[in-house]
């Protein structure tokens, strides 16, 4: 028996998507299980496929598979794995399939142009496919090749359907762009730029995804989000099924000062990210928040000494001990939060009347509650100075009233977001400064 289907100029919804089917013949032959398709056509806006040829057992016979600005991300997001990657950049080419109801053979090449990991322009993606049939994998060869001509990245990789659809790729970077891992970690290290040479392996099997390998992270450089910290750096990361290391590397800020940084990021196939970060600084800057009003503190600190910053994606730990340096400009709005009005920050050295009594009527007296703007939920910062006459600082005491000036002390600042509490404990002389005051139109 045969059976001869007739296709009529139709459509399907395809994940809030409508293809268009062509109008076409399908002729089955059950008693020599031949497979004639005519032309099959699928399309939507400017993607289509297109299926043409004869599938049998036949090595002469073979079936045509053209794939025109079929876009990946499209076909992802039918998988848990569009959680943890996205593929930029459309897919056109041509596959031929020999032999598909016995010992399939298979011959595919493909391009993509533009092509990018998570949003990140990579270069043009040439790959070829064949079939193994032996071991039943099919073997993945290309390259990544940027807007100069230079091969920044070589693939080779296997998929093996039957073992949970794994699949797997060994990549060797070349100068490949890493702000791709942006789209992972941009929570805790953010923007990071560079280039990696290495070798590095992406795995999945069925839902998941890992990433091992090592790679030299040239001319990078990196942002704390936390702190608003760039560090730049040349030094290899290391990378394994469930973290991203960073060991003891040597790291300098935009002016040129040096530290050492060293860290950890855990996470479940790049979800559930933890953190482990730790920061020795020569004279660095070690926080660069910018001026808000509406904050409780923000400026550029430089510092000698140790940051700690530790926690997930929810809650961030920031604990820090360390001497000020030169260029410091730190700024405290008391009247950012209501804690601060319950407390007496400061004290003259040498009392007078009139002096407590506008210090009185300055301590702000609103409930009003405000928060930092930060890519966490939840903030605690634990500060542990030794305030240097190196740095200036400023005490915003409520509209244009506050203290500007130098001096020094130890002084431990603890800080809670979005709760706003507040505490200062320690003592800072103010050396050489200046007191301004406004109380109501009056002065």
């Amino acid at each position: 028996p045969a059976f001869d289907i007739q296709v009529q100029p139709s459509h399907i919804i395809l994940n809030d998507s409508a293809w268009n089917i062509s109008q076409t013949n399908i002729n089955y032959v059950l008693a020599n299980k031949t497979m004639d398709i005519c032309n099959l056509k699928l399309n939507t806006d400017y993607q289509s496929i297109t299926i043409d040829g004869r599938a049998s057992e036949s090595a002469t016979d073979s079936l045509n598979v053209t794939l025109e600005n079929i876009n990946l991300d499209y076909l992802l997001s039918y998988t848990e794995a569009s959680k943890a990657i996205s593929i930029l950049g459309p897919v056109t080419g041509h596959a031929i399939l020999y032999s598909v109801f016995s010992a399939p053979m298979l011959e595919a090449n493909a391009r993509i142009p533009n092509g990018g990991l998570n949003g990140v322009y990579l270069g043009d993606v040439i790959a070829e496919a064949t079939l193994d049939r032996e071991n039943k994998t099919m073997l993945i060869y290309g390259q990544i090749v940027d807007s100069t001509k230079h091969t920044v990245a070589v693939v080779n990789g296997k998929v093996i359907p039957s073992r949970n659809k794994w699949w797997g790729l060994d990549i060797t970077c070349n100068g490949v762009n890493i702000n791709f891992i942006d789209f992972w970690t941009n929570k805790i290290i953010a923007n990071p730029q560079g280039k990696a040479y290495g070798n590095i392996k992406v795995e999945g099997e069925d839902r998941l995804v890992w990433v091992t390998g090592r790679a030299l992270a040239q001319d990078a450089h990196i942002t704390l989000p936390q702190i608003g910290v760039t560090m730049y750096m040349t030094d290899s990361i290391f990378l394994d099924s469930t973290a991203v290391r960073f060991p003891d590397i040597a790291v300098y800020d935009a002016y040129g000062n040096t530290g050492l940084f060293t860290g950890v990021l855990h996470h479940e196939n790049f979800l559930n990210m933890r953190y482990d970060l730790r920061a020795r600084a020569n004279k660095m800057m070690v926080m660069n928040l910018p001026a808000d009003q509406q904050s409780f503190f923000y400026g550029q600190i430089f510092a000698t000494g140790d940051v700690h910053i530790h926690g997930n994606e929810m809650d961030c730990q920031i604990d820090a001990n360390a001497k000020t340096e030169a260029n410091t400009k730190f700024h405290l709005n008391i009247n950012s939060t209501s804690q601060a009005s319950n407390s007496s920050f400061i004290n003259f050295v040498q009392p007078d009347t009139a002096s407590h009594y506008l210090l009185e009527l300055l301590q702000p007296k609103a409930t009003k509650t405000t928060t930092i703007a930060r890519p966490v939920s939840r903030t605690r910062l634990s500060l542990q100075g030794e305030i240097t006459p190196d740095a200036e600082i400023n005490i915003n005491l409520g509209g244009e009233s506050g203290i500007k000036g130098r001096g020094e002390g130890n002084l431990k600042l603890v800080y809670e977001n979005p709760s706003n509490d507040v505490q200062m404990q320690g003592s800072y002389t103010l050396q050489s400064g200046k007191f301004d005051f406004s109380l109501a139109n009056i002065v």
